[in-house]
């Protein structure tokens, strides 16, 4: 064979093996599955980003026929970057929702039981997640974690219920409300343990 001829097919080769790594490099991205952002409450931006365009979630709770005094009035804090006053403890909390919840609703709060508080995790609970900067850094939070919680929704159901039994005058037992969050987060996170395989192979 004439040494032109080698070149030719050894390059023929050489070019033919490079196009079909390509093709199944290719190949290979295309099945693989896309890389999913890690995601948490810390990072929890599209609930913050809503905020801005969300309707007032009293509107539905609480009759608007007495015009101004049915909206809610946060005091105002020029100190805090969303000049919202944000409550240090939960004997302030109390503070604030007097002050700032229009009588009916408090009145409708008061009168609805403990599953009231339930019902507002998407209404008041949802605007003290993110007014109060539960989500982000607060003192608030700093205080609610300190005393056991970590997950802002537990935050602001704490807050609730604790609000609605200060208002009917029931005890609130607070370390008790926290260690059943914390419960539900142990079972949630415990590792399953599985069975060796001759005890279940007993158990069938």
């Amino acid at each position: 064979m004439a040494p032109w001829t080698k070149i030719f097919l050894f390059t023929l080769l050489s070019v033919s093996a490079i196009a079909c790594q390509a093709d199944t490099a290719s190949e290979r991205s295309e099945k693989s599955e896309p890389v999913l952002p890690i995601s948490g409450p810390a990072a929890n931006t599209e609930i913050e980003a809503a905020l801005a365009t969300a309707p007032d979630p009293f509107e539905d709770n609480v009759d608007d026929s007495s015009g101004d005094g049915d909206k809610i009035t946060p005091s105002f804090d020029p100190d805090n970057p969303g000049q919202i006053y944000i409550p240090k403890d939960l004997d302030d909390c109390f503070a604030e929702l007097d002050r700032m919840l229009p009588p009916e609703f408090i009145e409708q709060f008061k009168a609805g039981g403990e599953g009231a508080a339930g019902e507002q995790h998407f209404g008041l609970g949802l605007w003290m997640r993110n007014n109060w900067r539960l989500w982000g850094a607060s003192r608030l939070k700093t205080y609610l974690t300190g005393e056991g919680l970590f997950h802002p929704d537990d935050m602001s159901g704490v807050i609730l219920t604790s609000y609605q039994r200060y208002l009917n005058q029931q005890p609130i037992e607070l370390e008790m409300q926290i260690k059943k969050y914390q419960d539900f987060w142990m079972k949630k996170t415990k590792p399953r343990r599985k069975l060796p395989h001759a005890v279940r192979k007993r158990n069938r």
